[in-house]
């Protein structure tokens, strides 16, 4: 296990985030990196709140606080015109697509621990 990935682990333990937030990517049939705009989208509404509350952000994070911005109040639109949306749609799951344009619905942040999502405290979260 790399040592960064190990103090992340101690961090979320303690009931710390190290204000860092990623994105990935998605894979193309043919295996090639499919850039998953929805992520940068996702993590410049995170990044934007943080902004606005007077927090400091990498050029990065600036850069995807501009790209949530683009598509911020359209966000439903914007998420089933993208390549995700649409696959998602094709195969029958529109509602959470839906669910996903959802902004600031929810003051839970489920983390995936362990093959499920859990709360702050490790409990799991119940549907």
């Amino acid at each position: 296990m790399p040592a960064e990935r190990g103090r992340g682990r101690a961090r979320a333990r303690r009931g710390g985030w190290d204000g860092r937030a990623r994105r990935r990517g998605e894979r193309w049939p043919d295996g090639s990196l499919r850039p998953a705009v929805e992520d940068l989208w996702g993590v410049g509404a995170v990044a934007d709140v943080l902004a606005r509350a007077g927090r400091s952000l990498s050029p990065e994070a600036r850069a995807a606080v501009d790209a949530y911005r683009g598509v911020r109040g359209e966000e439903l639109d914007a998420l089933l015109a993208c390549a995700s949306g649409r696959e998602l749609v094709a195969g029958g799951w529109e509602e959470d697509v839906r669910i996903a344009a959802e902004v600031g619905s929810s003051a839970t942040v489920p983390v995936l621990v362990g093959g499920r999502f859990v709360d702050r405290a490790g409990r799991p979260l119940r549907a």
